[in-house]
């Protein structure tokens, strides 16, 4: 089940959180809200709150994981971000080389999502279709198109993780 609504109630959250059938919510918003909304769930232990901001995920990881559209890109990027994330107390986090990694992996994705977040329904798809994953970028009715130069900026980012790997 699909809800988008923003700020919602603490009130509201409660009764939501009832329903044994919902098991997270996306969260955009700021830290006091979240904290907020943290305290009226402290009784679900199984209810995840998924930062629904790319960047805000990459700079501050939360333990709850992110709604990524980047990550329909670069998949396998994306899952060292979050395990990093997720699992913090894995032994190989504490590897400076793996530190070094992650840290290189972190900066490829910030520059791949400067390239999509001004257009991100063209763009996702764009870079979907250079990479050969779906057959057309098109766009459905009023969406606007990538530009050449847009294309030309996301094809390079792509390239260079492509040569990194």
């Amino acid at each position: 089940m699909s809800l988008k609504r923003y700020n919602i109630r603490t009130a509201i959250l409660k009764n939501i959180l009832e329903n044994d059938r919902i098991a997270g919510l996306e969260h955009s918003g700021n830290l006091h809200r979240l904290l907020n909304y943290m305290k009226a769930a402290r009784y679900r232990n199984n209810f995840i709150f998924y930062d629904g901001n790319e960047l805000n995920f990459l700079n501050n990881p939360g333990t709850g994981g992110v709604i990524s559209i980047g990550a329909n890109i670069l998949p396998e990027y994306w899952k060292e971000v979050v395990d990093f994330s997720l699992y913090p107390d894995d032994s190989q986090n504490e590897n400076t080389n793996s530190r070094k990694h992650l840290w290189q992996i972190r900066q490829k994705v910030q520059e791949l999502h400067a390239c999509y977040i001004k257009n991100p329904a063209a763009l996702v798809k764009t870079a979907l279709k250079y990479k050969g994953i779906i057959a057309s970028d098109t766009t459905a009715g009023d969406t606007r198109k990538a530009t050449e130069e847009e294309k030309k900026r996301i094809y390079g980012v792509l390239d260079s993780i492509e040569f990194a790997k």
